[in-house]
């Protein structure tokens, strides 16, 4: 569409080197285009799995420290009920979450509490 309309526009006079010209101005403004959509899409993508990977971390954050003060409170409690009132799905993912989270940060957490 963009093409036609750059030949045909009224007020051009046109030659065949212009107009090859303009087909080739036209063809490098569009793949410049789709050049910068798909670095666009591929910078949002990323984004959103570093912000998917910062919103595990945090969850994870808040169910160590849940587990931290709940062995605390019991501290004969096998690793297996520790994960599970902590919200973890098994001891595996407890112990996978322990190695993942590289620190509890004091000020994202003080709002958790044994129940």
């Amino acid at each position: 569409m963009v093409l036609l309309c750059a030949i045909l526009h009224p007020q051009r006079t046109l030659g065949p080197s212009k107009v090859q010209e303009d087909i080739d101005r036209i063809e490098g403004d569009e793949e410049a285009a789709i050049g910068e959509t798909m670095a666009a899409e591929q910078e949002a993508c990323l984004a959103e799995a570093s912000a998917l990977t910062w919103d595990e971390d945090l969850i994870n954050m808040f169910r160590l420290e849940y587990a931290r003060q709940y062995i605390a409170a019991h501290p004969d409690a096998k690793l297996a009920v520790v994960a599970e009132e902590s919200g973890f799905a098994s001891g595996s993912s407890f112990s996978k979450a322990k190695r993942s989270v590289p620190e509890i940060v004091p000020e994202y957490v003080e709002g958790v509490h044994i129940a």
